[in-house]
């Protein structure tokens, strides 16, 4: 055989190889509605013990009973062995979609976050959040209701993440708009949405992200209780820096209130080097902004808290000292993470490069200024 046709064997089993077994072209999530996880023949709870074997301890729905074999469904079974499920199984008894229960936890005391497979990318199931109760209504063909309640939880006079005195109740109905309690108030805000699910296990309850008045709130969910009520934890993502309880109140007292703005100084251990200051919220991306003595605004080029905790302006870099072992509400961008850092007590750095090297100093947080709404004229 001439080499010419060996590669042309080599090159047409090449390509076979990358048809059969590449990722779709585009490789986007695939997304699911949970009534289409709900339309599987076959829906059990039992526990997975790794090469596609599923022992059975219930079946919700089907007739499959003890050790069963499954098959892959739109994807590989990405599961440790020995992890307890609520398995969604089609006729074929393909392994199609999931509610994984952590260790520790019961199928009836877990909060179920439902996922498809996908070898490419998430396969993402929406609304992706179930409980037991829930789910044992929806196949008796009733409503499957969510109820979540919990306190908003805070930053107090030290920066500590505190509970405050508000408890809010979230009734998110299978059908229908979400009904939000416990709120001191909630006027100039549209009625409120549940998103529940998604790429990650998350759940939210949101008002407005935008203009001309925002408000939302994170809902970390802890397990279910005894009457089927999902445990949960909230805390203020939008506006941006609303983390202490009276700030929080401000801002719903008044419908006019709509963007948080925080000032902040810097004062160097020199004291012939004037102070700093600052303030962040004024841009829509949270941004600090730093200006020196005379007023005039100093860019900072680069900012870090993460692994290295750092702010770099033309020619200079601050090297930020470590941050306090006590937790933070969330840590989702810079920004939040140093507001929140600030309201534990000053943040010290200290100058590593340019004219004033070795230079130390420390950012004061300053006064909350709640900025009117900007609405349509």
């Amino acid at each position: 055989m001439s080499l010419s046709r060996v590669s042309r064997r080599a090159s047409l089993i090449t390509a076979l190889v990358v048809a059969l077994f590449a990722p779709p072209a585009s490789a986007e999530p695939m997304l699911s509605s949970l009534d289409t996880v709900l339309s599987q023949p076959n829906i059990v709870i039992g526990v997975y013990l790794g090469a596609m074997r599923l022992s059975i301890t219930r079946a919700l729905r089907g007739n499959l009973r003890g050790t069963v074999t499954v098959l892959p469904g739109d994807g590989s079974v990405a599961l440790a062995p020995n992890t307890t499920v609520v398995a969604f199984l089609d006729r074929q008894r393909a392994f199609r979609y999931y509610a994984a229960v952590p260790r520790g936890m019961t199928v009836a005391t877990a909060p179920l976050w439902v996922h498809g497979f996908y070898d490419f990318n998430a396969h993402i199931v929406s609304p992706g959040l179930l409980t037991l109760r829930s789910l044992e209504a929806r196949l008796a063909g009733q409503p499957g209701d969510l109820h979540l309640r919990g306190p908003i939880m805070a930053l107090d006079a030290q920066g500590a993440i505190t509970q405050t005195s508000m408890t809010v109740d979230v009734l998110a109905p299978e059908r229908g708009r979400t009904e939000v309690t416990g709120l001191p108030s909630t006027a100039g805000l549209p009625a409120p949405s549940a998103l529940l699910g998604g790429i990650h296990d998350e759940a939210s309850v949101v008002w407005s992200t935008g203009y001309p008045r925002p408000f939302a709130l994170h809902a970390t969910i802890e397990s279910v209780d005894a009457s089927g009520v999902l445990v949960t934890r909230f805390h203020v993502t939008s506006p941006e820096y609303l983390f202490r309880e009276r700030d929080i109140r401000a801002y719903l007292s008044d419908d006019d209130h709509a963007y948080p703005l925080w000032s902040f100084r810097v004062r160097f251990s020199d004291r012939a080097q004037t102070a700093w200051s600052g303030t962040i919220g004024e841009d829509y991306n949270g941004s600090p902004r730093f200006r020196d003595a005379s007023g005039r605004e100093q860019r900072w080029s680069s900012f870090s808290l993460r692994n290295q905790r750092y702010i770099e302006f033309a020619g200079e870099r601050w090297e930020l000292d470590p941050a306090p072992s006590t937790p933070l509400l969330d840590t989702y961008g810079d920004a939040r993470v140093f507001v929140q850092e600030l309201h534990r007590g000053p943040l010290g750095f200290r100058v590593s490069s340019g004219p004033r090297a070795g230079l130390r100093g420390q950012i004061e947080l300053g006064a909350l200024q709640l900025r009117p709404a900007i609405r349509a004229r």
